[in-house]
């Protein structure tokens, strides 16, 4: 399990992703993120496996699934909430906690991921001290997908000792500064 969920944080590995949830069943899954005693998150849920995978619905496949609207769901809050249990509220071993900071605070700009991180383009601007961990990710083609999503939530540690934990969702994302969103 470590390594699956290693390849999930590190290189959104939808292969790893989809061995896990089959491995565990969605419907542990889920119940797990909403137990009161453990995660408590009322939004967050597992509708389908990630792209490439399987259908959980009948279907010929997951991008099936997600054409007909079954989506995994999350929200900023709820990954806030998930990081400060991971941060404060000991829900990891000791060793599995370290782990997952160490994975989280791994170069995005570094093989296997090669993906840029919104964290590590703003950091830099205040002050380049401030360690980053964080996992990005995206979904949709933005110039086909009506439904493209970027998203990315994790932790800045500051050198005075202040952690601030971070989730931003966006539904669409331009680089061009000109470009009008509706």
């Amino acid at each position: 399990f470590a390594r699956l969920a290693e390849f999930i944080l590190r290189c959104s590995n939808n292969l790893a992703t989809n061995l896990l949830i089959n491995r565990l069943g969605v419907n542990t899954i889920n119940n797990h993120l909403a137990d009161p005693a453990t995660l408590d998150l009322q939004v967050t849920r597992i509708h389908r496996y990630m792209l490439g995978g399987p259908s959980i619905h009948g279907n010929a496949s997951a991008s099936q699934d997600r054409a007909q609207g079954w989506e995994n769901l999350s929200t900023p809050n709820e990954m806030v909430k998930l990081l400060r249990k991971v941060l404060q509220d000991n829900i990891l071993s000791d060793d599995s906690e370290e782990n997952f900071w160490r994975i989280m605070r791994l170069d995005g700009d570094t093989f296997p991921n090669n993906k840029s991180y919104i964290a590590a383009e703003v950091t830099p601007l205040f002050n380049p001290r401030i360690d980053v961990y964080n996992k990005p990710g995206s979904l949709g083609d933005p110039g086909v997908d009506s439904r493209h999503v970027n998203a990315d939530a994790g932790r800045f540690s500051f050198p005075d000792g202040q952690e601030v934990l971070i989730a931003l969702f966006m539904d669409y994302v331009s680089d061009d500064p000109d470009e009008l969103l509706q």
